[in-house]
């Protein structure tokens, strides 16, 4: 689930192998073109936990196509456009403070958040028919380690709230809204969270 999240989440055009959106594995082999055999084969008979890992990557791609901020066309540039509330892509240590050099670099770095700002991409993208587009805010959080991070979130814009999108660690917690300002991230785990922009204060 935190794989796949992480990949359909990130710019550009996501890639899965036949069979990923159903965790088939091929036991662990990447090349298994010559393989006339189970290996390559895909077993349809879906156990409960292919159907809700099937679920899954379902609503997340459906997530990724209803969200332009995450199908940009443009490289991100990390600075304010037009009356953006804040950049068009920042990044977070869990601190809630934005990533420095030494940050990024350091071992133990293994959690990190990345905001996409819903505004900042008004000025650079268009619809077919020339229109600007403006999103909700994404904020995903990673956390590669193996231990529970108190991750301190990024002020949201306004007077709006960040709410639960998913966590790949919990199914139940989709959909809370997050007021503390923290968030308590798993081991191993990516969580989105979002701003809906009908929410924000003009």
């Amino acid at each position: 689930r935190s794989l796949l999240a992480t990949l359909a989440l990130s710019q550009g055009v996501p890639m899965l192998c036949a069979g990923d959106e159903m965790g088939r594995t091929q036991s662990g082999n990447n090349n298994a073109y010559c393989q006339d055999n189970e290996t390559s084969g895909v077993d349809w008979r879906l156990s409960p936990d292919a159907e809700r890992f099937l679920t899954f990557v379902r609503e997340l791609v459906a997530f990724r196509g209803k969200h332009p901020v995450l199908r940009q066309r443009r490289f991100l540039r990390g600075r304010r456009i037009g009356a953006a509330h804040a950049t068009d892509l920042a990044w977070f240590d869990p601190a809630g403070g934005e990533m420095t050099d030494k940050a990024w670099h350091a071992v133990a770095g293994r959690c990190l958040g990345m905001r996409l700002d819903g505004d900042a991409m008004a000025m650079d993208e268009g619809d077919a028919e020339g229109r600007q587009i403006t999103d909700d805010t994404v904020l995903v959080l990673f956390n590669a380690g193996r231990a529970l991070v108190d991750f301190s979130l990024p002020e949201p814009a306004g007077s709006s709230s960040w709410r639960l999108v998913f966590d790949t660690a919990d199914e139940t917690l989709v959909g809370q809204t997050v007021h503390e300002g923290r968030y308590r991230l798993r081991d191993r785990t990516v969580a989105v969270l979002l701003t809906p922009r009908a929410l924000r204060e003009p």
